[in-house]
């Protein structure tokens, strides 16, 4: 697992929603992170997991290949 904060403590957080907005316009992705307890010492194991749902299912592929270009993006998978 990588540290969640850089060398000067700043949090290491991609902001996957603001990014599909801008890639897709504000209303084309819905992101879902499961897990907001501020206290994620005992959600280790799940990572920085997120789900997103997009507007045109269409785009998934497009979507895809710009999230595994993202550096701090280990894996982006579609639901098929």
């Amino acid at each position: 697992m990588k540290a969640k904060h850089d060398a000067s403590g700043e949090p290491d957080v991609i902001y996957l929603q603001s990014r599909l907005d801008e890639w897709l316009g504000e209303g084309g992705a819905r992101v879902i992170l499961p897990i907001t307890d501020p206290y994620v010492v005992h959600h280790g194991a799940l990572g920085g997991f997120a789900t997103a749902y997009l507007a045109d299912p269409a785009r998934a592929g497009e979507v895809l290949a710009r999230l595994s270009e993202v550096d701090g993006i280990e894996c982006a998978l579609t639901r098929a």
